[in-house]
């Protein structure tokens, strides 16, 4: 069943848009296409099996339209490519995620202290 799917294992446009509508939180396709301002029946009818009645194929266009609403990649919506998140998660290195963990527990004079020689270090003043 396509909800227990994560989505790296959505294989069709209907799956995908169906997985970033919820993770957009909108629990409902008629809250979805309320958003759009789209009639429910319609909007509904991209999110169905293309074996079902009344499915419409995802196109380029709507593709595009449902991404810049939900917040994903219109590639990967519409041919699976890549990740769905526009910006991947900025990630810390390591270093800076264990300097920034000594700085919050040194008191307010230390740290203030601590920050101004990393800036010379750094080049900033």
């Amino acid at each position: 069943m396509e909800e227990d799917l994560t989505w790296a294992e959505l294989r069709e446009p209907w799956q995908r848009l169906r997985w970033a509508r919820r993770h957009a939180k909108y629990e409902s396709a008629r809250a979805a296409a309320g958003s759009l301002g789209e009639n429910e029946a319609t909007y509904s009818a991209y999110e169905r099996r293309p074996d079902s009645s009344k499915h419409i194929p995802l196109s380029h266009q709507r593709a595009i339209q449902f991404a810049k609403k939900f917040k994903v990649r219109w590639q990967w919506l519409l041919i699976g490519e890549g990740e769905p998140w526009l910006l991947a998660p900025k990630r810390e290195a390591p270093d800076v995620a264990e300097g920034k963990r000594i700085l919050e527990g040194l008191p307010s004079a230390k740290r203030a202290e601590a920050i101004q020689i990393l800036r010379v270090l750094g080049g900033r003043r």
